[in-house]
């Protein structure tokens, strides 16, 4: 294998990603195939649309799953990388059975062999590929990802307890996450977020569910898992004035 998928395979350790040769397919994970590429300057007159649905068919032609099954995560600017999702939910469920066998026996030098084999256009060459099963789709080399996370208790109490969740924990947190390519940060309305006048027009609990919604960990299938901590004091909710 190449130095750089080598290297990939490394990184991917870092963020928690098995690497497999296809024995160790294990739900609730996704497989993912990334791909190592060699592509000519040629290549990049095509579009990313045409360039991405090229090479989604080589890779059902390569796995022998059905078209539907193989799913474009990202391809690199230049191309030199891509991640595709391989996924064995269709609407048969006959099919659906039989495109997870599928998944469970795939194997990576096979998959790369298969590729150069029956590539049929001259505009990329694999120059290696990697199966791995993870709840995210990995990260490919010089990029980042974006984590918040919602810190959420009534603003007359806990303070002591949020002064050191941001003093000492969560950047402690965001020192880890910094090795492992993850930007990680919290939202805590006590710095500002939520006004007097919000408050006043019942506006409060309507701010706090928008940054709630951009606080989230981007999983596989395009899900999204909300990242909040609640801390439930003496005090709880409020009593709204009957008019």
């Amino acid at each position: 294998k190449s130095d750089k998928m080598e290297a990939l395979r490394k990184d991917l350790s870092l963020q928690g990603i098995i690497v497999t040769d296809g024995e160790a397919f294990k739900e609730p994970r996704t497989r993912f195939l990334v791909l190592s590429l060699a592509c000519p300057v040629k290549s990049l007159a095509e579009t990313a649309e045409v360039f991405g649905l090229r090479l989604r068919l080589d890779v059902a032609a390569a796995t022998g799953l059905d078209v539907e099954c193989v799913k474009v995560v990202k391809i690199t600017h230049r191309r030199t990388f891509a991640v595709f999702e391989l996924d064995a939910a269709l609407p048969s469920q006959l099919k659906a059975e039989e495109a997870l066998t599928q998944l469970k026996s795939l194997n990576a030098e096979e998959v790369h062999t298969q590729l150069e084999a029956d590539a049929r256009f001259e505009s990329r060459h694999v120059t290696a590929s990697l199966l791995l099963d993870s709840p995210v789709p990995p990260l490919l080399p010089g990029e980042r990802v974006q984590v918040k996370l919602f810190n959420s208790s009534t603003f007359s109490d806990m303070h002591s307890e949020r002064d050191f969740l941001n003093q000492f924990v969560y950047p402690a947190v965001r020192s880890m996450c910094r090795r492992r390519r993850v930007d990680f940060s919290w939202i805590d309305f006590r710095w500002g977020g939520v006004t007097h006048s919000d408050s006043q027009a019942g506006k409060g609990v309507l701010k706090c569910l928008d940054k709630i919604d951009e606080c989230h960990i981007p999983l596989a299938n395009h899900l999204r898992v909300p990242m909040m901590i609640g801390l439930l004091g003496e005090r709880v909710g409020w009593v709204p004035e009957i008019t």
